[in-house]
């Protein structure tokens, strides 16, 4: 079998790609621009849509997580690439620039058009673990410096701790920084991640004792999958995870039967919005410093926040 042409595949599934780096105009971002709704994050942080730029600086991964609707077929190789993070940025948002040309026809709002064209949102998380990316420090240290009224966002799965202490060391957190949780043992978080990594547990954990050191905005968001993590004991579980961590905010979010995932999930493991708040009050039960603050139906999310937080939930007015 022939290897997989990574960027082939990618543009084929319209990705812009830079090297080993990609950036996409995601579902939320093109109904912004429709005038036919946006995303949670709108919601609950007042974050526009229309301008957030959601890329990978590389497009490997250490899980393989039955829940992910991304192309897994790509993550054929866990390789730590190089690429200067300036030149990856900025052909990236020329980039993204190229796939938003093709909505001049579709788009009202020529002005709106024009500004989500400039990104002010940079959001790290697309097909790939950015925290796999050598030079991650700099490519925030550059985002912050050229484009200083910008939010960071950064997703991660845990896995590379020794690059979030490397964050915190040089002062170079994002705006917000996000774990993706799914199980609070080691078992089921196995089950649900395959993880690359044997000792991924013990990364992962080591990620979540690193939170007490960030200084920034730490939120924990929790994928629920229905009939693998959505019993009370998982939700006791994590909720120990919470407990250690203490993250600002928790997004509880639903799983989704799409993309890649329909060939290892059903559509029976998707939770119902009444699962979802279930869910979070328990949470609230568990961890008790906790209070739910707002929902998406739409996307089958809950905002929790910690009301010992010094962070305001807006982001943007």
């Amino acid at each position: 079998m022939s290897e997989i042409n990574v960027e082939t595949e990618l543009r084929k599934k319209h990705y812009g790609v830079y090297k080993d780096s990609a950036v996409q105009v995601c579902h939320w971002t093109k109904s912004s621009l429709r005038g036919k709704g946006a995303c949670y994050k709108e919601k609950f942080y007042g974050i526009k849509s229309h301008r957030c730029m959601q890329f990978s600086p590389v497009t490997g991964c250490q899980e393989r997580c039955s829940f992910c609707w991304r192309p897994l077929e790509i993550y054929n190789k866990n390789d730590k690439k190089t690429e200067d993070p300036e030149e990856m940025i900025e052909r990236l948002i020329a980039e993204r620039k190229k796939l938003l040309s093709g909505f001049g026809s579709t788009v009202e709002d020529k002005e709106k058009l024009q500004e989500s064209k400039t990104p002010n949102l940079f959001t790290f998380s697309l097909i790939g673990e950015p925290t796999s990316y050598p030079k991650l420090p700099e490519a925030i240290d550059y985002i912050k410096r050229k484009y200083p009224d910008s939010i960071i966002f950064l997703v991660t799965n845990g896995q590379e701790p020794d690059m979030v202490k490397k964050l915190i060391d040089k002062d170079l957190m994002p705006t917000q920084f996000t774990l993706s949780v799914v199980a609070g043992n080691e078992e089921l978080f196995k089950k649900i991640t395959n993880p690359l990594y044997k000792d991924a547990w013990i990364r992962f954990n080591k990620t979540i004792e690193l939170f007490k050191e960030i200084k920034g905005r730490k939120l924990f968001r929790i994928n629920i999958i229905k009939g693998l993590n959505d019993k009370d004991i998982c939700i006791e579980q994590i909720s120990k995870l919470i407990d250690i961590a203490c993250p600002d905010f928790i997004h509880v979010k639903g799983y989704s039967h799409l993309g890649h995932s329909r060939k290892v999930l059903s559509r029976e493991n998707e939770p119902s919005n009444d699962d979802i708040m279930k869910i979070s009050e328990n949470i609230t039960k568990f961890s008790k410093d906790y209070d739910i603050i707002n929902e998406s139906e739409v996307s089958r999310v809950v905002l929790l926040k910690n009301r010992n937080s010094k962070f305001e939930t807006k982001l943007q007015d």
